[in-house]
């Protein structure tokens, strides 16, 4: 397991029940903000309020280590995101950008290949659909955005979703090829969860699926990624003090 300690990220190891701290990392210069580890091998990728993004391996049973950073961005990091087959980072950043990276976990290294320049303020949330065609990202503001894949492999952007709460957006997800939930994290907002779908060509807010959450004026962050599972159908995700547990009904809803 690896956890952000202010700035140190902390290697724990699960032996006989118990959890012992093994390693940790101080390369960071600032709060470690967001961590992302490999399912396919050893390697994890952090970002930080210092602008830095690490590539991390194991280079033994007892030790990681981080060639170099990367600072394409001009702000803190606020969120990461791979595609499935872990060779296309994307990051999102208080610099209004979404970066994309080529990623090379058997070398250690990240490549920076461009940025998808439309956001006007912090982006907070990433998430792709099933078939990794469109990437949707929501930031401070209030904008939700989707971008396609072209042609050429090349991210471009595609829409600019409308929603009817008008709030900052913490935390988005697709939960099917075509859909999507967003959850707003203003301090006093309309606390409830959103769904969007592509219909005609164009992402759709769906007024009817809506569900409000408990009310409170506690600030909303992104801290907490929305956690989807498709063969049970189930929804986990956590707003300002509460944890919800989504369950698909007969007629189709959560």
């Amino acid at each position: 397991m690896i956890s952000g300690c202010n700035k140190d990220i902390k290697i724990w190891d699960f032996k006989d029940g118990q959890i012992q701290e093994i390693q940790k990392l101080q390369e960071h210069k600032q709060k470690v903000s967001c961590l992302l580890f490999s399912k396919i091998q050893n390697s994890f990728i952090s970002g930080s309020d210092d602008n830095e993004i690490r590539c991390w391996k194991q280079v033994n049973q007892q030790e990681w280590k981080s060639q170099q950073s990367y600072q394409e961005h001009t702000n803190r990091i606020f969120c990461l995101l791979l595609c499935k087959n872990e060779s296309i980072l994307f990051s999102g950043s208080k610099d209004k950008s979404i970066k994309i990276w080529q990623v090379d976990f058997n070398n250690n290294n990240l490549n920076y290949s461009y940025s998808l320049m439309k956001h006007t303020d912090n982006v907070y949330g990433l998430s792709l659909n099933e078939s990794e065609t469109f990437l949707v990202s929501c930031g401070l503001d209030q904008q939700i955005i989707t971008w396609k894949k072209s042609k050429e492999n090349i991210w471009e952007f595609y829409q600019i979703v409308k929603q009817s709460i008008n709030e900052l957006g913490q935390t988005i997800y697709f939960i099917k090829e075509n859909q999507f939930i967003w959850i707003g994290g203003s301090l006093n907002g309309k606390d409830c969860l959103s769904y969007f779908e592509l219909i005609n060509g164009d992402f759709v807010e769906q007024k009817e699926k809506e569900q409000q959450l408990i009310v409170s004026s506690e600030l909303n962050y992104n801290l907490f990624p929305i956690v989807f599972n498709k063969e049970k159908e189930i929804i986990l995700l956590r707003h300002k003090y509460d944890v919800y547990f989504l369950t698909k009904q007969n007629h189709g809803r959560y």
